[in-house]
Formats: structure tokens, sequence, C-alpha cells
């Protein structure tokens, strides 16, 4: 397995993935080499459990890597030292991500390669230009999701297979690409479990540092929340300094919170509020939600194509997400035939064990 970065602390969704399917394929007999890059995350001594071998690269982020014709997140992480080890390894290699297949065209020839892509990226970079703050990100953002457009389609066909997060992901690979399947997300969560209380405010949580999530939450603020009497909490890390003068407006904020501290707002949290600017991957937030909260109010792109549509109250705009959150506000938890259906759907779907034998299946 090669990793886009070290999933150790798995603190955030690509880390979560990567780390809990470490940890799901190991348990079901796998035996692993993993490689990762680490920048700014150094401590891989915990991956050791799951990995027979752990090998780190740096990942130099120089301006040659901005002007190569490839895209910036693949020409960063062209380590030489990667490829050889590669080379001389076992002939079956997982990339977790389009970001760390620079090796593939040289592989290609010799080993069975596979691509575990978590997000059509040249998507996700293209709205992360709408939504960049800045003349220059904006520019970076947009010659990324255009390099990496091409970059996608031209490499798709050097994978003996592609196993998509998202359903809706596999349209856009099959016509490179006819080994093309669907693993769901791997996640921390083995069986719902749910607090028999909750407390009357709707969460938002989510990785504030990230451009996209930091702007929908001061979005549903200012289109939804601020015209309900109901508590309006943001969770997440590193929120911007235009999320924290936006807090006084009349919502709290908290910042960086703990792992015991973010467990218990989902957990305690009537109603969860999510929206997405376009259907982009599944949100593991989402299944933290599901897994352990109660009441989902979610736009249809957070849920398209994920089979947890049944799961959540969908609301296509904001007077559709008040009349929702008002209605699950007078019920206290969710009701017993709710929790059924959900509980049902995230076991047939979203079992660890069950995708990981799914997983290796289609890679042997």
């Amino acid at each position: 397995m090669v990793a886009f970065d070290n999933p150790w602390p798995p603190d955030y969704g690509g880390a979560i993935e990567v780390f809990y399917k470490l940890r799901a394929l190991a348990r079901a007999g796998a035996e692993i080499i993993l490689h990762v890059f680490t920048y700014g995350r150094n401590d891989t001594s915990p991956l050791r459990r799951w990995a027979s071998e752990v090998y780190t690269y740096e990942r130099p982020r120089r301006l040659r890597h901005v002007l190569s014709p490839l895209p910036f997140i693949v020409a960063s992480r062209m380590h030489p030292e990667l490829t050889r080890r590669l080379k001389a390894g076992p002939p079956l290699i997982l990339f977790e991500g389009i970001h760390t297949t620079g090796p593939a065209l040289v592989l290609a020839a010799t080993h069975r390669l596979h691509l575990r892509p978590h997000n059509i990226e040249h998507r996700y970079y293209r709205t992360l230009a709408r939504t960049a703050a800045s003349l220059v990100e904006k520019w970076f953002f947009r010659i990324e999701s255009l390099k990496l457009g091409r970059y996608e389609r031209r490499a798709a066909s050097r994978f003996h297979g592609i196993h998509v997060l998202h359903p809706a992901d596999a349209d856009f690979f099959r016509p490179f690409n006819r080994h093309v399947t669907h693993v769901p997300a791997f996640h921390p969560f083995d069986k719902p479990v749910r607090e028999p209380e909750t407390e009357p405010f709707v969460l938002f949580h989510g990785n504030l540092s990230v451009p996209e999530n930091a702007r929908t939450a001061l979005r549903l603020w200012r289109e939804v929340m601020r015209y309900l009497p109901f508590p309006f909490v943001v969770a997440g890390k590193r929120p911007p300094a235009y999320l924290r003068k936006a807090a006084r407006e009349g919502f709290t904020l908290i910042a960086d919170p703990g792992e015991e501290e973010m467990n218990r707002l989902v957990s305690r949290a009537r109603v969860h509020l999510m929206d997405a600017p376009e259907r982009n991957g599944l949100k593991l937030k989402l299944l933290h939600a599901l897994f352990r909260g109660h009441y989902v109010v979610a736009r249809p792109t957070v849920v398209d194509g994920t089979g947890l549509e049944e799961a959540v109250e969908i609301a296509p705009d904001p007077q559709a997400m008040q009349d929702r959150i008002r209605a699950c506000m007078e019920r206290p938890v969710l009701d017993e035939n709710r929790a059924r259906i959900r509980d049902r759907l995230l076991s047939e779907l979203y079992d660890n064990d069950r995708n990981a034998r799914k997983l290796l299946a289609h890679v042997r």
C-alpha cells in the first residue's frame, strides 16, 4: 500500500479511510508493506501493528512541482526511493489516492497495480478554486484541476483495477478502465451506538482548515440557522479567522476539539446539519453522525449514491432545512423505526471486515 499521507493519527477523512482499511485488511489476513509520505505527521510506530514493514518518505514542495506538467499533488510525491522499493517488492500494489501514482508508469508492465481513488480529484480542485479566498489560490486550484483532469484520464488505463469510494465515481473511470468496482469507505465504527438522550442543538462538524468546510459552515449559519431559535454549534480543526469573527454573530465555534469532546458533541446533538456544494465522494463525518448520532438533515449532494438516502432527512434548500430541523427538534431521540432502517443500511453497506474481504477478492 502506498499512502498519500501518514494515516496516524486517523484524525481527518483521508487518514481515517486509509488507517481503518489497513487494519481491516490485516485482520482479513493480508500481509501489507506500507509506504507513507510524512509532512508534519511523523509517528508511524502504531502502524507497525498492522503492517509487516513501514517505509516513510518526505514530501518536498517546491516551485518546480508547481510548474511541472504533472499535477502538483503527484509531482511532489515522485520519490525515487519509493519507485526503487516498489520495483523490488511484491508484484501487487495498491495506490491510495491518485496522488501516489507517479511510479505507476514504470511499474505497469511488471506489477499488478490497483488504485483506490478518494475523490475525482479534478472536480474537487475545481470546487476549491470556486471557494478560494485569494486570486493566487484560485489560480493554483484551477490550474491543478486542469492538470488533474488530464492526468486522471490518462493514468486510469495503467491499473488492473480501480476501487472507488462512491458509486458515482465509477462513472468517471469506466470509459478509461473496464475493471472498476465500488468498495465503500472504511471508518472507525464497529456498530451503531447512540446516547439515550440528546440536547436541543444543531451541530456542523468537520476539518475547518479545509476552505470548503469553513465556507459551508458560514453559509449554513447565514442561510439556515440564524432564522431558527435553536443553538448552532460549529466544531472542527483550525477554523479560519473569518469564521471566528462570524461566530460573534450568534453561533458557538469550538476550535480544535479533542477526540473525546468531538464524540460527545456528535452523540449529544439532536440534529446534524450537512451540506456540500456538489456531489464529490462520501463524507466520513456523515458516517460518524449516522453511527453515533441521531437526526441528520442534509442536502441531496451529501447522500446521493451512498445507499444511505433513507437514513437522513433530505432537504434540497435552506427553507426545507429549516422545516426538517424544526420537525426533528420536536422529537428528543431518533425513533425506533428510523433507527432500525439506518442500522440495517449501515450493517449491509459499511461493515469494515466485509468490505476488506471484498477488496481483497478484487485485487488478488
